[in-house]
């Protein structure tokens, strides 16, 4: 199991028990703080004359666990049924992604005497108080007096603890890949236009890109051969899936391209998502010691508007914290994603003379279509450029690493897959792709590149700006 390193010092889990049940609690307290968590309880910081229910309100919605102790006591207490129908409205809130709620079996209770363990919570409405439901107790829960070596207080830690898998190191069939729950996460992170097939991903990355050469042929004899290994990466957390990555090596150019990286956006904070990319460049790194680079397409934005839909936020009182406009919200999310690659240290190809970064011409992925539609479903991007530690490369060479990257993207991992798979119109998609992409680095040839970050978060203030506001934007 590899974990991501530090980062849970930062998320927190709130034991919610009755008073009966107070030393256990403050015994697993003492393990999850041990164990680097922060932990907070009822009658943490309250003070005389404090809201109960206001205090409460504001833990149990900044808390990554909900802990609940289970015993006849708390099973008959209002105020922990109440915190348990909080706990349970706010996931739902969050897409059931935060707080993980985990039962957590008291060592004093009637039942370890019947063996009738109970299967039901009730639940209340923090607010009136009125009955609500059920919480299932059949699902996942804790309980080392029943199975010490299982559910001890070290496997505990691990269980809470942010940790990843990797396709063909850790699992190799679709089942296995199906039952981490992260196509229900890829669903929720990315709209339906941006999404691959998921049977496709499940190909690519468990039997067609193994680091194994394939050769088809495209017309009259006309043979194509390319090598990729395809990786997936998924964050998991309390058995849960977070985070996701996909990302393929080019052997024909020595580079990755990444196709995607995400975190929930429940689950951003406390540096989460920089760990996890920066766990995945190590294990890719291990993996293919070679690589010169990596690449990432990303969507561009225009800098002009972005400042002005800063400086109406600015101006609004009171001040909104949300985007009504979906060109707007799509807009900032662009130019936040860019800051975001930024931080993890990755440039763009730039136009020196421009001031401004390359632009590439993607062609249509879908050769299906017919060619009338190809041209329409073309888009523009900008590509980054992710540097490994251990890299000899020339990097002062940014012109011709441009050129490579250009066509490991678009010709070795996007046109021979798709050809290959397509061979009913693979020589006429063959001829397209391969004349969009001669025309992007022609339409380079007399530009000085080199690499440069664009608005990043050190220098601009226009991201400072932005961050004034506090508005959450997930990305």
């Amino acid at each position: 199991m590899r974990f991501l390193k530090s980062v849970h010092r930062h998320i927190s889990a709130f034991i919610s028990h009755s008073a009966a049940n107070n030393d256990e609690a403050q015994r697993y307290g003492k393990v999850l703080k041990d164990g680097g968590f922060s932990v907070f309880q009822y009658g943490d910081g309250l003070r005389p004359g404090d809201p109960i229910g206001s205090v409460l309100r504001e833990k149990i919605s900044k808390c990554h666990f909900f802990m609940l102790v289970i015993s006849e006591h708390s099973l008959n207490s209002q105020w922990v049924q109440r915190e348990l129908g909080l706990a349970l409205s706010l996931q739902k809130e969050r897409h059931n992604y935060r707080p993980i709620i985990i039962p957590i079996y008291a060592k004093e209770a009637t039942w370890r005497r019947t063996g009738e363990r109970p299967k039901q919570f009730p639940v209340l409405d923090f607010e009136s108080g009125k009955m609500v439901g059920q919480f299932d107790l059949t699902v996942r829960g804790w309980d080392k007096y029943s199975s010490p070596s299982a559910d001890s207080d070290k496997n505990l830690i691990s269980f809470l603890k942010p940790n990843f898998i990797v396709s063909r190191s850790d699992f190799d069939s679709s089942a296995a890949f199906f039952d981490t729950g992260v196509f229900k996460l890829y669903k929720d992170l990315f709209p339906p236009v941006e999404r691959d097939d998921e049977q496709d991903i499940m190909r690519w990355v468990l039997t067609g890109d193994v680091g194994q050469k394939r050769t088809f042929v495209i017309s009259e004899g006309n043979e194509i051969s390319y090598t990729l290994d395809s990786r997936y990466f998924i964050l998991k957390l309390a058995g849960s899936a977070i985070g996701l990555g996909f990302f393929t090596y080019d052997y024909a150019h020595d580079l990755i391209y990444g196709n995607y990286i995400g975190v929930q956006e429940c689950w951003r904070g406390g540096d989460i998502a920089r760990a996890f990319f920066l766990e995945i460049m190590k294990f890719l790194e291990e993996l293919f010691p070679q690589y010169q680079g990596m690449v990432f397409e990303v969507e561009k934005f225009d800098h002009r508007r972005v400042e002005q839909i800063i400086a109406g936020l600015e101006k609004s009182r009171p001040r909104p914290d949300h985007i009504k406009d979906p060109k707007d919200l799509n807009e900032i999310r662009r130019f936040l994603r860019v800051t975001w690659y930024h931080s993890l240290n990755c440039f763009f190809f730039f136009d020196q003379l421009a001031k401004e970064p390359l632009l590439c011409r993607s062609p249509c992925i879908d050769p299906s279509l017919s060619r009338e539609e190809w041209s329409r479903e073309e888009e523009d991007y900008w590509i980054m450029w992710y540097r490994p530690m251990h890299s000899r490369v020339n990097f002062s060479n940014a012109k011709e690493l441009w050129s490579k990257a250009v066509k490991s993207i678009y010709i070795e991992i996007l046109a021979k897959s798709l050809c290959d798979s397509s061979p009913q119109c693979a020589q006429q998609y063959w001829d397209y792709v391969n004349a969009i992409t001669h025309k992007t680095l022609k339409d380079v040839e007399l530009n000085d590149v080199c690499f440069s970050k664009f608005l990043d978060r050190h220098s601009s203030p226009l991201l400072a700006r932005w961050m004034a506001l506090e508005i959450d934007v997930p990305i």
